[in-house]
């Protein structure tokens, strides 16, 4: 009786290619893990490095304004016939000196980080408008004295219906609107921008502007100069038919055109805020060379008269 030779004993040639492999699987995991904490480290670097320089920014600036103030002070004394004035400038300087490098901020947050954030809100929006068969339709809403002042006292309403009425403030406290009449059914949320708003009334000298004009131009300025969302947003205004356009181009969180984007979201806040009204906003991709995205406001003229 015999015995195949290839069922008692291996090929040897397999062995050591397996053998092989297997060292060399060996040899490259310590190799990767190592290339991994390499570029971790040096991800941390940078992003101190980011941080230091910026902050290194604003305390250069501060020392520049401060001794500017120094220099006027020095100033009011060599002229006392300016003295006031330089008197004034040099406490002015000082002032704005000490704010800036004790207000310089510990950390930044890069643009990207903060487009992927809002990106995952922008999907839940537009899952739940396919759900729902919601329409295309976004109608921000004051709700004054029923909701939380937090989001600045307005609801986003998204309709069910092509023939939609505008719910009350009352009826905008639920995320599923249903009230008694069918064409005010929908979903409330609260805007991204409220949140901004409110910042923004926080941090600025003057008050609100009453006039859709002037209330444009201080919400694109903020949108631009303030929170720094987009590169440019020019207004331009039809009083006659109550509708503002903004053109907008370098947006930091990504395409204008998604749900509740904070550009869009915090103009709009504004606006209802400021006309005490309904705004109703569409958004397009531009045409030309001049801005990547179009918003159009508009809003009842009878209502702010």
């Amino acid at each position: 009786m015999s015995i195949d030779a290839n069922q008692s004993t291996s090929d040897p040639t397999v062995e050591t290619e397996a053998q092989s492999e297997s060292d060399s699987d060996t040899d490259r995991d310590p190799d990767i893990a190592a290339r991994v904490e390499v570029l971790r480290e040096e991800n941390r670097r940078l992003r101190t490095a980011y941080a230091h320089a910026r902050r290194t920014e604003y305390r250069r600036a501060a020392l520049g304004v401060g001794i500017l103030g120094v220099i006027a002070g020095i100033g009011g004394i060599v002229f006392p016939a300016s003295q006031s004035t330089l008197f004034a400038l040099s406490g002015i300087g000082l002032f704005t000196s000490v704010l800036t490098y004790y207000l310089t901020p510990e950390r930044f947050v890069a643009a990207s980080v903060g487009e992927r954030t809002y990106a995952a809100l922008a999907s839940l929006g537009d899952d739940i408008v396919s759900e729902l068969g919601l329409q295309q339709t976004r109608i921000y809403v004051p709700t004054e004295g029923v909701t939380d002042e937090a989001t600045a006292d307005v609801r986003l309403f998204i309709p069910e219906h092509t023939n939609y009425r505008t719910p009350s403030p009352a009826e905008l406290q639920s995320l599923f609107v249903v009230p008694d009449d069918d064409r005010g059914h929908g979903v409330a949320v609260p805007p991204t921008g409220g949140t901004l708003f409110e910042e923004f009334t926080r941090t600025m000298v003057d008050s609100v502007a009453e006039t859709p004009q002037d209330l444009a131009n201080q919400l694109t300025e903020a949108v631009v100069e303030g929170f720094e969302l987009a590169d440019t947003a020019e207004p331009e205004l039809n009083v006659e038919t109550g509708q503002v356009t903004v053109g907008i181009s370098g947006s930091a969180f990504g395409a204008v055109n998604r749900f509740d984007h904070p550009i869009t979201s915090f103009i709009a806040t504004g606006l209802v805020r400021g006309l005490e009204t309904p705004v109703h906003v569409e958004t397009v991709a531009a045409d030309d060379d001049q801005f990547e995205y179009v918003l159009t406001y508009s809003w009842d003229v009878d209502s702010t008269e």
